[in-house]
């Protein structure tokens, strides 16, 4: 017999004559005579051997395994996760899969262990139970609120249940002044900053969507052309048109805490969902087993990047069109405010579903249907599932921080929190869970009622801005070029980072491009909603310490950013903004100021009012996991929660 490490087994030889007059003398079988042979009884060992015992009474009558009974039965009794501790031979193997089963058909919560003989010993030894016991968290959740102001808890305080916000805040431990450090404050850069535990300078996610120097074409944060859209669609469940599935985290250029977790153990499974695209991708990783996000239509999509095919539970909540079902509806409170969510959804489609906050109970749906069908939590490996409730962004840019439709929506989202703490905690249990909530950036207030309010805040026109400076760099270097020959300094403006032209610079001009960039600087503070510019120079070849600057400075990424990078005074915003709405991206405290929370069985409960980063989550995971940083990591582990 040839073993699966390749070794031959050989079966040990035995002197028959020994096996017959075992046989012989006290009627022994063959094989009962051959073992007591290779174990080498004593004489007097052999004669108390007893062949005649009722196997059948064997367990029955031990006390032992009527207490282990009981203790079983009570556990079932009260709702108490069980451990299955199997054997690895063939009958452990079995009667392993016989509990499983059996815990299964009465949905009580269980997981299994079968020991590894060469780390864990044989039987059930005190290392082993002592390893089960303090034992990693089997889940961890994270959940991001996109666009969540820290003083949204206190404002909305009073409406929440004790089961959602309020459970997190005391029962967890609660960070009350956990910052952004680094501009700019979107979506994007705020969610890889939060699983990669760096900024933007590091992980390389500089904005939502970027100019890119190279090919002169903009970049998506989670584009990638080489991908497919998986949905329920055309045949073999690939859509080679659709655009909305063609993604992956492939400019993410650090890994995550789940990348480091499935390095550390490949069995792990790691989910990402939101109704964003980005929100879903970038928290999940590399490495992910999956991620969801919703499409145009109000389905849920991934990409081939994941899967070639969606999961039978993903495609079955697709054709039960609950998106429809909400959108049948009308959204109101109190008088305050209606609106008819059946004429926007035959105008724009299921995608209507953003932009209420229905839509993020069907994402919280989606989320908790992956814990069921990937039994998250569940094992004996630590899973992790990240959530990111979007519609509350989408709500937000729409009506703005103050407007009564963002009350409802936080206040809804609170029984939706409140569902999911109940589940894990029916499912995978308190003390095996570790959650953290916090956001991917806060939001100003609208211009225009800071104004009303005699707050300093404005609207400011970009293109007239851009066309200024072109004509100011036309005018100071008119010498040596056209008269006509107006665009080719600046090539692209976005994301309050302005991109100069180098190769034609460089073939037009005997000047330098850190000259140039100094003078574009300069010309912009002329305006009063310019508060500060910086140079591609000098936030490569300088350090600041200042706080603003370093926020700056650690935003900017030197292959993605642009040659002079804008701060805008605060309250102030593109006439874009001047119809309604409001938007985020800058360094003050409206936008960088988030709620962080962690709650779980091994938490400790409190309150800590130090300054933090949101850098320093991924870390602190990391720590409880035991598992090594993200790669790119530049935050540290929370003392108050790992020592």
């Amino acid at each position: 017999m040839i073993s699966v490490s390749g070794r031959k087994w050989e079966q040990k030889k035995i002197n028959q004559n020994l096996v017959n007059k075992l046989k012989q003398d006290f009627d022994f079988s063959d094989i009962l005579s051959r073992l007591i042979i290779s174990r080498k009884f004593q004489d007097d060992e052999i004669a108390t051997i007893n062949t005649d015992l009722d196997l059948n009474n064997v367990f029955l009558n031990n006390k032992d395994f009527s207490q282990s009974i009981n203790l079983v039965v009570n556990s079932i009794n009260n709702n108490e996760k069980i451990c299955i501790l199997g054997d690895y031979d063939v009958d452990g193997s079995a009667a392993t899969s016989l509990f499983v089963k059996f815990f299964e058909d009465i949905n009580h919560p269980f997981f299994y262990y079968i020991p590894d003989r060469e780390k864990d010993g044989y039987g059930a030894t005190k290392k082993l139970f002592k390893k089960l016991i303090l034992e990693k968290p089997k889940l961890i959740i994270g959940i991001v609120v996109d666009q969540m102001r820290f003083d949204y808890i206190y404002r909305f305080w009073n409406e929440f249940s004790e089961n959602g916000f309020k459970k997190l805040v005391n029962e967890g431990h609660f960070y009350r002044n956990c910052q952004f450090g680094y501009v700019p404050t979107y979506t994007g850069p705020g969610h890889a900053s939060i699983y990669t535990g760096t900024t933007p300078s590091v992980h390389g996610i500089v904005a939502n969507d970027w100019y890119d120097k190279k090919s002169g074409k903009h970049i998506y944060c989670a584009g990638d052309g080489d991908m497919h859209t998986i949905c329920n669609c055309e045949e073999n469940n690939i859509d080679v048109q659709s655009e909305d599935g063609k993604m992956s985290p492939q400019h993410m250029l650090t890994t995550t805490f789940a990348d480091e977790l499935k390095l550390f153990n490949k069995d792990s499974k790691v989910f990402g969902v939101s109704l964003k695209d980005r929100g879903a991708i970038l928290p999940a990783g590399h490495s992910a087993n999956g991620a969801y996000w919703m499409d145009g239509e109000g389905k849920w999509i991934t990409s081939s990047f994941y899967m070639q095919s969606l999961p039978d539970y993903i495609e079955s909540i697709n054709n039960n069109n609950t998106v429809e079902k909400y959108l049948m509806n009308t959204w109101e409170v109190d008088g305050k405010f209606k609106h008819e969510l059946a004429n926007q959804y035959s105008q724009k489609g299921g995608s209507t579903i953003k932009n209420t906050p229905f839509g993020n109970t069907i994402l919280k749906d989606l989320a908790l249907e992956i814990i069921e069908n990937e039994s998250l939590g569940q094992r004996m490996h630590t899973d992790v599932l990240t959530i990111s409730f979007s519609s509350t962004d989408y709500i937000g840019h729409q009506f703005g921080p103050h407007a009564p439709e963002i009350k409802d929506t936080y206040i809804r989202l609170d029984n939706d929190i409140a569902e999911i703490l109940e589940t894990i905690n029916r499912k995978v249990g308190y003390e095996n869970t570790v959650v953290f909530i916090t956001a991917d950036h806060g939001v100003v207030s609208e211009p225009s009622e800071l104004i009303e309010r005699n707050i300093p805040a404005g609207y400011f026109d970009q293109q007239v801005m851009m066309s200024e400076l072109s004509e100011y760099l036309l005018n100071l270097y008119s010498s040596s070029i056209l008269k006509n020959d107006t665009t080719n300094f600046i090539i692209n403006y976005s994301n309050n980072n302005l991109f100069l032209n180098h190769k034609y610079i460089a073939n037009n001009l005997d000047i330098s491009i850190e000259e140039i960039q100094k003078k574009c600087a300069t010309f912009l503070l002329k305006y009063k909603w310019v508060k500060n510019t910086y140079t591609a120079s000098q936030l490569h070849e300088n350090e600041y310490s200042n706080s603003f600057h370093s926020l700056v400075q650690r935003g900017y990424n030197q292959k993605r950013s642009g040659d002079v990078i804008v701060s805008l005074q605060t309250g102030w915003l593109k006439t874009h903004w001047e119809s309604g709405g409001t938007t985020h991206g800058s360094s003050y405290s409206y936008d960088t100021h988030v709620p962080l929370i962690f709650w779980g069985g091994n938490i400790p409960k409190g309150k800590t009012d130090r300054k933090v980063n949101i850098r320093d989550i991924a870390p602190t995971i990391s720590m409880i996991l035991g598992t090594a940083y993200p790669n790119g990591c530049t935050g540290n582990p929370l003392t108050e929660i790992t020592e």
